[in-house]
């Protein structure tokens, strides 16, 4: 075979193996028999690895970095992000007399490595995300497998968020300010571990899982909620979640956030979701300093919740309305002495954004929150929202800055004062910028550049 017979890949091993050879030679004689030698180790790489791209394997970036066999059946996306924030908060003292207090410090407040795609076949997928707040620790997020079964039906097993919350639903990278609002952290499902039979279809979508409560993520063993000395009155024995959403114009990825382009066509759906959990039966003992039980608290509750949302987008204009109510019904004993009763939550939220340039959104939001007389702490809570986004490549890199102004006395709900019924569980101001007054006002402001990958 002569030299213009060769292929490009001989020709480049050749060229390579002389520029390797040459300051050998240069030094000292190298014999006809070992360049031979070397042509051939040179030759047989270069053959694998023609080999191994001959099989079909695939890289690239396709919205995600992604590994991928010839036919698909196997891909591994992978992706992430990082929001790096400033937060300022000024309240009146908490303690009447002392001055004004101020508060301000940066944060990372969500750094997140995920992968998912299919494993064996494009029907059956997985993900897996390891998230770390505010610079804590890494902890699992989502961690889940799940299987078309055809016709638009799945079913999904593992840690993931169940339907209720649209905003909570959608990701952690699309929320118009710099996170989501007061009332998806006090009412939010987080996640939990369970399973789901889902249907998608081009105007409605549903889901239908079993799982072991709200916020049940991490949760360590079977029964560990059960007669330990730790309580968690969301540890259900049994969990059932319903959530549909019809899509009247646009499509699913339109609506997964609240901007629009100004020249994006519009879209709009409604959606509504309920959730019941019972039959959580936990014991906390206390002791004392020689390790003696002192006392034990028993606790039942059973909780139903409820939400509908509607949102409209187009043209640069968006609109997004959420109300969610939680009823719980608590029995407690403590000791010789017994508590309980029954506890009606409610939130309300409407969110209106404006696309002023194409790389310019300002918005507003107002929210409410009622929590029921029993639970012993203010009932009433207003807050105000207001701020904008400068987009440097649509949610990928955009920059966030926006204040929050608490209306009412905050410190009963930031304090999580009386959450042992229904959710709650306290404001966390790295992620709402409210940390809790019991006079005057609270203005929180937030400043965040986010990056995703």
């Amino acid at each position: 075979m002569s030299f213009l017979e060769l292929d490009m890949k001989n020709v480049i091993g050749l060229l390579l193996v002389a520029g390797l050879a040459a300051p050998a030679i240069s030094a000292e004689p190298v014999s006809r028999d070992e360049v031979r030698a070397m042509v051939a180790e040179m030759m047989s790489d270069a053959e694998t690895r023609s080999t191994l791209l001959q099989g079909g394997a695939t890289s690239g970036y396709d919205r995600n970095f992604f590994l991928a066999s010839a036919d698909n059946k196997y891909r591994l996306n992978i992706s992430g992000f990082t929001q790096i924030r400033y937060t300022a908060n000024y309240s009146d003292s908490v303690d009447e007399g002392t001055g004004n207090d101020y508060r301000g410090g940066f944060n990372l407040r969500r750094t997140v490595v995920g992968f998912n795609g299919n494993a064996g076949s494009e029907m059956l997928k997985y993900s897996v995300r390891l998230r770390s707040l505010d610079g804590d620790a890494v902890q699992f997020d989502d961690a889940f497998v799940a299987y078309e079964l055809g016709g638009g039906w799945g079913i999904k097993a593992g840690q993931y968020k169940v339907g209720f919350l649209k905003e909570e639903l959608n990701s952690d990278t699309t929320t118009m300010a710099a996170d989501r609002s007061v009332v998806n952290t006090f009412f939010s499902q987080g996640r939990s571990q369970g399973a789901s039979l889902y249907y998608l279809s081009d105007n409605l979508d549903a889901s239908f899982d079993f799982s072991d409560g709200l916020r049940g993520a991490n949760r360590a063993t079977f029964g560990a909620n059960s007669d330990s000395t730790t309580n968690d009155l969301l540890a259900a024995d049994y969990a059932f979640s319903a959530r549909g959403e019809y899509r009247f114009a646009g499509t699913r990825a339109q609506l997964r956030d609240y901007t629009s382009r100004q020249d994006e066509k519009f879209a709009g759906n409604i959606g509504a979701a309920a959730h019941y959990q019972g039959d959580a039966n936990n014991n906390t003992r206390t002791f004392d300093g020689a390790g003696v039980q002192t006392g034990d608290l028993g606790v039942s509750q059973n909780l139903l919740g409820y939400t509908v949302d509607a949102q409209i987008e187009g043209g640069g204009f968006g609109l997004f309305a959420s109300a969610v109510g939680i009823q719980a019904e608590r029995s407690l004993i403590a000791d010789a002495t017994g508590a309980g009763g029954d506890f009606s939550d409610f939130g309300f939220l409407v969110q209106g954004n404006y696309r002023i340039v194409p790389e310019v959104d300002i918005f507003a939001r107002y929210e409410l929150i009622n929590l029921d007389s029993d639970r012993g702490i203010q009932e009433n809570y207003q807050f105000i929202t207001a701020g904008a986004n400068y987009y440097f490549a649509g949610n990928a890199a955009k920059f966030t800055l926006d204040g929050v102004v608490g209306l009412n006395h905050t410190a009963g709900l930031a304090s999580g004062a009386g959450s042992l019924t229904g959710l709650g569980g306290g404001l966390n101001g790295n992620e709402v910028g409210i940390t809790g007054t019991n006079q005057g006002v609270e203005v929180g402001v937030r400043a965040q550049l986010q990056i995703v990958f």
